[in-house]
C-alpha cells in the first residue's frame, strides 16, 4: 500500500500542472502535497483529511476513486458519501462512482438510500454488461443464485472472456446441483485463466458427481501440501483406491505430525483387514497410539478380527467408554464374546451403546447365538432412548422380523408392523411387508395389495413389492395381471445384487400362476430356472 502511493505522489508532484487548480493557489497546493505525504508515511487517517479539503480542486476520476477507497479504509464515511456523491455530478457515465455509493449506503445500513440509488442504476446502465455481472455479484452476496445465474449467463454472452464470471457460474450450479453445467463452465474458466480456486472447484464439481478419480487429477495440479494431500487420500479412499489414499494419508502426517492422519491410515488398514500393517504402526509410532483412544480402539478391533481376543479386551480396557466411537469397541468386543459363547455378555453391552447400528449389531450376534427374546430385549431399549420416530419405527420393524422369521409368531409379528407404519407411514419396508403377509396367509388380501401399492409408489419398481403385487393378483385369480407383474419383479433381480431367495420365491409364485393357466411349457422352463438357482454352485 505504502509503494502505490508513493508512486501517485511522486506522479502528482510532477504532473500536478494538469489538474484543474492553479499552482499558484498556496492553499491547494498545500494540502494536496501534504496529503499524499501523510499516505506516504502511512497516515492514511491524516493524508485523508488533507486531501478532501481540496477534493473539489481535481477533476480526475482516478484521484476520487482513489480518495474514496482512503476515506471509507479511515473510517471517514459521510465524507466519502459527500466525495462519491460529487463525483457522480462530474462523471454521471462512470458507473463505479455509483457502485460504490451503494457499497457505502449498505454499509451505513442506510436501506432507502441503496434502494432508490440501484433503481437508478438499473435505468442509467440498463443493458450494460458491467452492471449485470455487479447486479449478479449483489444477488450472490444474498445467496440469491436464481438471479444471479440468470444474469450471469446473459454477461458472458455479451463478454466471453471473463474467468471469474464463469468461475461464479460453475459455483451456483454446484450450489444448485447442476454438476453438468458446472462442468462446463468450470473449464470455461479455467481455458480463461488457470487458477488455484477454480482447479479446486473443479475438484469438488467432480466429487460431487462422485467421480473421486477424476477430482484426483485436478488437485495432483496444485502446488502440494498437506491439505492436498488430505484432499486427494479422501477422494482415492471414495474412489476404490484404499491402498494410494494411504500413501497420500502418510505424506500429510509426515508433514504435519498429526494425529487424525494417522488415524485414517490404522483405519483403512483396518478396513482391508491388515492387521500385521496395524500392529507396524504401534511399533512404529508407539507414543501416538498411547495418545489417541481412537488408536487403541482400531488396535483392538484388529486384535479382536484377528482372533486375539485376550490382547483386544486388554486394548479396549484403555478407552474411555464416553468416547463417540465407542460404538466400535462394542462391536469388537461383542464380536469376541459371540466367538467365545459369552452370549450374556454381549446383552450386558447394550448399555454402551449409544446409536442405532450398535444396538442392532448386538441384536444380530443374539439372534445368531438363538437368543431371540434377548435380541427383541435390546432393540426394545433402542426404542425406548431414541427420540426419531423413524429410528423407532425401524426398531418395531426389527422386531416383527425376529417374530416372523425366528419366533413364527405372525401375530406378534403383524403387531410391531402396525407399530412401524403408524410412527413412519412412509416406510415401504414395513407396508410391504405387512402386505404380503395379509396377501400370503390370506388374511386380508385386497388390503394387503393396496398397502404394497402403497409401497410401489413410495419405492417405483421394486421386484420385492411387485413380487407381492403379483402374488396379490394371483390370489383374487387375475392371472394376466399376476403373470405382467411377477415377470417385471424376476426380470429386475437379474439386474440386481444376487438374492438367491427372492430369485427362487418369485419364480416359484410365477410357476403356481403359469400352472393355473395349464401353461405346461412355460411351467417346464421355470422348473428349469428353479432348478438352476436352487444349486449351490453360484
Amino acid at each position: 500500500m505504502l509503494k502505490r502511493f508513493s508512486i501517485v505522489l511522486i506522479f502528482l508532484f510532477i504532473a500536478h500542472t494538469a489538474f484543474a487548480y492553479s499552482p499558484d493557489d498556496v492553499y491547494v497546493n498545500y494540502h494536496f502535497l501534504k496529503g499524499y505525504y501523510e499516505l506516504y508515511r502511512g497516515e492514511f487517517s491524516k493524508g485523508a483529511d488533507e486531501l478532501y479539503l481540496v477534493y473539489r480542486y481535481v477533476k480526475k476520476p482516478s484521484f476520487y476513486d482513489e480518495l474514496s477507497d482512503i476515506l471509507i479504509y479511515s473510517g471517514k464515511l459521510k465524507k466519502a458519501e459527500n466525495l462519491l456523491k460529487y463525483a457522480i455530478k462530474l462523471f454521471p457515465k462512470k458507473s463505479e462512482f455509483y457502485y460504490k455509493l451503494f457499497d457505502l449506503y449498505t454499509i451505513e445500513n442506510k436501506k432507502e438510500s441503496a434502494r432508490l440509488l440501484m433503481n437508478k442504476i438499473k435505468k442509467l446502465f440498463k443493458n450494460n454488461a458491467e452492471i449485470l455481472k455487479k447486479e449478479a455479484l449483489e444477488d450472490l452476496r444474498h445467496a440469491r443464485y436464481k438471479g444471479a445465474y440468470k444474469k450471469l449467463k446473459k454477461y458472458v454472452s455479451k463478454i466471453k472472456t471473463d474467468a471469474d464470471a464463469y468461475y461464479w457460474l460453475a459455483k451456483i450450479c454446484l450450489e444448485e446441483n447442476k454438476t453438468d453445467e458446472a462442468v462446463i463452465y468450470g473449464f470455461d474458466a479455467l481455458r480463461l485463466k488457470k487458477t488455484p480456486q477454480t482447479i479446486i472447484l473443479m475438484a469438488q464439481i467432480y466429487e460431487r458427481r462422485g467421480k473421486y478419480l477424476e477430482a484426483v487429477k485436478f488437485y495432483k495440479l496444485l502446488k502440494e501440501n498437506y491439505l492436498i494431500d488430505v484432499a486427494i487420500a479422501n477422494d482415492l479412499y471414495m474412489g476404490g483406491k484404499p491402498k494410494e489414499a494411504i500413501d497420500y494419508y502418510m505424506r500429510a502426517f509426515k508433514k504435519t505430525n498429526r494425529i487424525d492422519f494417522l488415524e485414517h491410515v490404522a483405519y483403512i488398514y483396518l478396513s482391508l483387514k491388515d492387521y500385521k500393517k496395524i500392529y507396524q504402526l504401534k511399533r512404529d509410532y508407539p507414543e501416538y497410539f498411547n495418545s489417541s483412544e481412537k488408536l487403541l480402539a482400531i488396535l483392538g478391533m484388529a486384535y479382536a478380527l484377528d482372533n486375539n481376543c485376550n490382547k483386544a479386551y486388554k486394548v479396549f480396557s484403555k478407552v474411555n467408554k464416553t468416547v463417540k466411537f465407542y460404538g466400535d469397541v462394542v462391536y469388537g468386543e461383542s464380536y469376541c464374546f459371540f466367538k467365545e459363547g459369552r452370549y450374556d455378555e454381549i446383552e450386558k453391552l447394550k448399555k454402551y451403546a449409544k446409536d442405532k447400528k450398535t444396538f442392532f449389531m448386538l441384536a444380530d450376534y443374539l439372534i445368531k447365538a438363538g437368543r431371540y427374546k434377548k435380541a427383541i430385549a435390546v432393540v426394545d431399549d433402542f426404542i425406548n432412548k431414541s427420540k426419531n420416530n423413524k429410528d423407532k419405527a425401524e426398531g418395531y420393524f426389527f422386531i416383527a422380523d425376529i417374530y416372523f422369521d425366528k419366533l413364527k409368531d405372525i401375530n406378534s409379528c403383524i403387531e410391531y408392523l402396525k407399530k412401524a407404519i403408524k410412527l413412519n407411514p412412509s416406510s415401504a419396508e414395513a407396508l410391504n411387508y405387512l402386505g404380503y403377509l395379509y396377501i400370503d396367509k390370506d388374511i386380508d388380501v385386497k388390503g394387503g395389495m393396496q398397502l404394497v401399492i402403497k409401497a410401489l409408489k413410495i419405492k417405483p419398481n421394486n421386484p420385492y413389492y411387485l413380487d407381492s403385487l403379483g402374488w396379490g393378483y394371483f390370489k383374487l385369480k387375475d392371472y394376466n395381471n399376476a403373470v405382467k407383474y411377477l415377470k417385471k419383479a424376476v426380470e429386475l433381480f437379474k439386474k440386481m445384487p444376487f438374492d438367491r431367495e427372492a430369485v427362487l420365491e418369485s419364480l416359484r409364485h410365477l410357476k403356481a400362476v403359469y400352472e393355473k393357466l395349464n401353461n405346461k411349457e412355460e411351467v417346464e422352463k421355470l422348473n428349469n430356472l428353479i432348478k438352476r438357482y436352487s444349486s449351490k454352485n453360484k
